[in-house]
This record gives C-alpha cells, structure tokens and sequence, in this order.
C-alpha cells in the first residue's frame, strides 16, 4: 500500500477543551524550560534511591522504576515488534531499548537531534521525530539509524503508525501533518483548522486524529487509501516466439501508473529504451529483442512511479541457431569421370534451440544441375564440365541454410581396338590371278572414327581391281569414317601373278583410326605369306591364314605413321 489519493483534515472544539489555552510552552524560544523541568524530575527520582534492578511486582498497582545508562530526558516511547519497549532520549539524542525485565541499551547515530515522538512501524523498525534538525528518523531493531528529511517536516512532535502502513506526524511550527513512507517518501499535508499540532494517533476508522494545540480542536486526517503499484504492458512481440540469431524484432510497451498514484518517473526495458514522459496518461517506448546470441531470454519493461514503486511486465522468447549441413559427396573441388556412378550424401542437423527441421524434403533438400537429388541418389555425372551441387536446410520456424560445392565431370577418353585380318590363297601360279581379303574390325568401346587400312603390294604381284581403294605407289588405301564398336569392313583385291615371279611373297595390312586412341597396337597390323611360281606352299607360312607382325614396323615403312594413327 503506498501514495494518498485524497485527504481530509477535520477541525474539532468542544466545551472539554481548554478555552484560551495558549501553547506558548511550545515556542522555540521557551523549549528549554520544558527541558529544565524533565531534568528536575530525573534528578529526584535519582535522589530517591530507587534501585535498577527492583523486585518484581508482587500485586496489582505495584510500581517498578528502571534506570540505566545513557536515559537522559525520556519523553516518547512505543512497543516494539520485537518484544521491547523503546524510548527517546531528548536532551543526549539517542533511543533508548528497555527489555521487559529492565534490561536497557542505549543508541546513538548520526541523524538523531532532540527525539520525541516514536512509534512501531510496520516495516518492523521503530520511527521517531527529530525536533532539533527537522527530520524523521528510523531505527531498525538491531541498532542501524537512517535520517529522513523532506518538504514541510518542521519541529516535528510526535508520531503514529497509519492503517496504509506509513507513518504520520505532526509538524508543530509549520501547522501540518506529515506522512512518511517506509521507503522514506515524504508527503506534506496542509488544511484550515491544523494549529500547532502536536499528538497524533491511529484511530479505528482508518484515520489519524491529532491535537491542535493552538486553537484547542482535535483534528483529524485520513489516511492515505492503498494504492497499487504502477503497471507496465508489452503490447509487441507476444510471448514464447523463436527468432532466428540477429534477427530484428521490434517491441511495443506502455507504462501506467495506478489511479491516485503520483505519476511515472521512468518507463524503461530491459534493453535501456525508454518510454514517453508521464502526461498523466502513462508512457509509452519502442524497443527490440536481444537476439545476437542463441538461447532462451527474457524482455522485461519496468514501470517505476514517483514514489519509488515499480511494477514490471516479461516476455520469454528464444533465439535459434541457423540449421547445419554437412556435404560428404560430391566433395568440394572433386574431378569426377564422364558417367560415373556417384551417390550424393548429405545430412542437415537443426541449429541450437531450434524448433526442428521441417518434415520431409522440404528440411533437407538437395539440388544438382540435373534437379533435386536425394541423399544417396547418383548425382548428374552426364556432361563434361563444372556442376555445383546445393543442399539447403529448412527448420519449422523458416530459418534457412544452403551450402553449395563445385565439382567438375571430365570427358573419358575413347579409345578403341582396330584390328586388321588378310586372307589369299597359300600359292599361285604365274600368270594367274587370286584375291586376297582384308577384313577390319573395331573391337570397341569407343566408335572407331576415319579409320584407314592399308595393303602393301608386294613384288612380283599387280593389283587388277581393289574395291575402291586409293592406289599410291605399291599401297592401296581404303578410309572408312566410322567403324561401330562390334562392327567390321571387308576389302577384296584381284592380284594377277607375274611370269617372272616365283617363291615366297609377303602381303601386308595395316589399320588404324586416325581420331580414337587404340588400346592394342598389336592387333593393327597382319600379313599372309603366297608362295608364287610353284604348287607347294611355303612349309611354315602357307595356307591362306593371317599372320599378325610383332611389332608392324615393316608396315610402318610402307605406309607411314598417319596410318597407324599415332
């Protein structure tokens, strides 16, 4: 409970109370008189010989006195909360403690100028006035004392606690009645008919009643009626939303203080904006969100009144990490050959705090050259040249993350087996005439592109027909532009023996292609063995068979290097 909506002070006389009386006593100039008199009745009482320590209290009406170190003019004293009673000290400054069983300390403290008045507060510690500097002080019951001052405190008498949990006063010199929070606020209240007041107490009505000295009324106040604390709202963002790390989130708050409060003195957020001034119609402030570091926080906006309470108001949210991707294939920067099987493999990992990845592909999605490619499907690997290959990572607040690698598909080499066979008769006689076959063949992968196959003519023979081959020198050409892999080309050639011709003659083939690098050189050159002039073949080399060179250097003499390709 705090702060006073109203007041009201009332003025009350009757026939009981003194007419005329005047409180000259009271003036600052004749207070020492009143001192003079406490201290005459101290020192009898002191001369009486009444002992500190006395028996107890046998029956009713039975008077006990208590004296111990440092009680010097005693004027106030109230119950304690803890048990006690406590007393001022008037002319020495100090508050004075006396256990039920006559056991007394004394306090002294930078503040504490002619004590009188003092009452329980209810914040646990005792409260009394300070005539001689104008203040209100307060002791806790350990001994600890904090002065307070404020507007229209002036020659301060006595003091009481109120039903809204402060504490009031009445202020002699400056006719009015004062009211101190338990936080130390000071509210000052004037009113017609408050006249030097001096006592003060709480009545049952929730009100102060108090003594006007001057002009012999009783006057009562009300007291200050509870009022809340200030209240603060967050309008914007709502609470228990997930942004992503550095994500810019505005927020919205508003501060109001409660009704019969003294207004704001600050509306501010946890993050140092502030709001409006207080018009009289609250505050309002823009802020943001921490976001710069992943975990969960809170955004809180505190009101604080002018009266030192607050109220506040907290939002939770959390910050999420962006999702992670790791791409194990393709590798970055990898080379990989034309066609070849490779199975792309990836996984994508939601970040810190975050909600999950969305379900399906849609939380982990790969993209190659050819389209999407799921984890463990072949990547595109069908044409020569630079590829990239993207993965992108998709959490259920929407947060993404794409990670993309290069990898290059290089053109495998073709190559191909052209292998060349010839075939004639194992003799022939002179003047006749007998062909001989030249078959040659592509024995793959790769297409066999502008192959030539060559034939060397060899002494003693003339070549008649040749199925369209190119006749240079003693070599027929043939050039084919292709040859499929699998596939073959026959050639015939007539040869007409000479008269003159007789023994062994060797016959020679040669092919290659010119455009496909050949995987067996060993195959590209063959020769078959006539024995000319005589009806007996040759005993080793005779007999219409292809006879493969070891090395086709003897074909390389006669048809040269282009022919073979190399």
């Amino acid at each position: 409970m705090r702060r006073s909506r109203s007041k009201m002070v009332d003025g009350f006389s009757g026939p009981w109370i003194r007419a005329g009386a005047s409180a000259g006593w009271l003036r600052p100039g004749r207070r020492w008189l009143m001192t003079f008199v406490l201290v005459l009745i101290v020192g009898a009482c002191l001369l009486s010989g009444v002992t500190a320590t006395p028996a107890r209290a046998a029956v009713p009406g039975t008077v006990t006195n208590y004296t111990g170190t440092g009680i010097s003019g005693p004027v106030g004293i109230a119950a304690g909360p803890d048990g006690a009673l406590w007393f001022v000290n008037n002319p020495n400054d100090s508050i004075g403690r006396i256990s039920t069983s006559g056991t007394v300390t004394n306090y002294a403290g930078t503040g504490i100028s002619r004590p009188y008045g003092i009452s329980a507060g209810s914040d646990g510690a005792l409260w009394f006035t300070n005539q001689g500097n104008d203040s209100i002080g307060r002791i806790s019951t350990s001994g600890v004392v904090t002065n307070y001052t404020g507007p229209g405190v002036s020659y301060p008498y006595d003091i009481a606690a109120g039903a809204d949990g402060a504490l009031w006063f009445t202020n002699v010199v400056s006719n009015s009645i004062g009211r101190i929070s338990t936080s130390g606020v000071v509210t000052n209240y004037t009113g017609t008919g408050i006249s030097a007041p001096t006592a003060i107490a709480a009545g049952p009505d929730g009100a102060l009643w108090f003594t006007n000295t001057a002009n012999n009324s009783i006057g009562r106040i009300q007291a200050v009626q509870p009022v809340g604390p200030p209240s603060a709202t967050i309008s914007s963002p709502a609470g228990g939303g997930t942004y992503s790390v550095n994500q810019s989130v505005p927020t919205s708050f508003s501060c109001m203080d409660s009704a019969g409060g003294p207004g704001l003195s600050s509306c501010t957020d946890s993050g140092g904006a502030a709001g409006s001034a207080d018009t009289g119609s609250g505050s309002a402030g823009t802020g943001s969100l921490a976001t710069a570091t992943a975990g969960t926080f809170s955004y809180t906006v505190t009101a604080t009144s002018n009266d030192g309470e607050t109220g506040t108001a907290s939002v939770a949210y959390t910050v999420a990490a962006a999702p992670s991707i790791q791409i194990t294939t393709p590798a970055n920067a990898a080379s990989y050959s034309q066609n070849q099987v490779v199975d792309a493999s990836y996984t994508c990992t939601d970040g810190a705090y975050g909600p999950g990845l969305q379900r399906g592909s849609a939380g982990c999605d790969a993209t190659g050259t050819s389209g999407a490619v799921a984890d463990g499907a072949a990547i595109d690997t069908t044409t020569v040249g630079s590829h990239t290959f993207a993965v992108t990572a998709t959490s259920s607040d929407g947060q993404t993350t794409t990670q993309t690698v290069s990898y290059t598909v290089q053109a495998v080499a073709k190559t191909s087996d052209v292998a060349v066979a010839i075939t004639a008769p194992p003799n022939a006689q002179d003047g006749s005439t007998f062909m001989a076959t030249v078959k040659t063949s592509n024995y793959g992968p790769a297409v066999a592109t502008k192959v030539i196959t060559g034939l060397i003519i060899p002494y003693g023979l003339t070549a008649n027909s040749f199925g369209g081959a190119s006749n240079i020198g003693s070599a027929l050409y043939w050039t084919d532009s292709s040859i499929a892999a699998g596939a073959s080309v026959t050639y015939t050639v007539t040869f007409k023996v000479t008269t003159t011709a007789h023994g062994n003659v060797l016959i020679p083939a040669a092919a290659a292609s010119t455009q496909v690098k050949d995987t067996n050189y060993a195959n590209n050159a063959a020769a078959v063995i006539v024995t000319l002039g005589s009806s007996t073949p040759h005993a080793s080399q005779a007999g219409n068979q292809t006879n493969p060179l070891a090395t086709g250097q003897s074909i390389t003499s006669h048809l040269g290097e282009k022919t073979l390709g190399r």
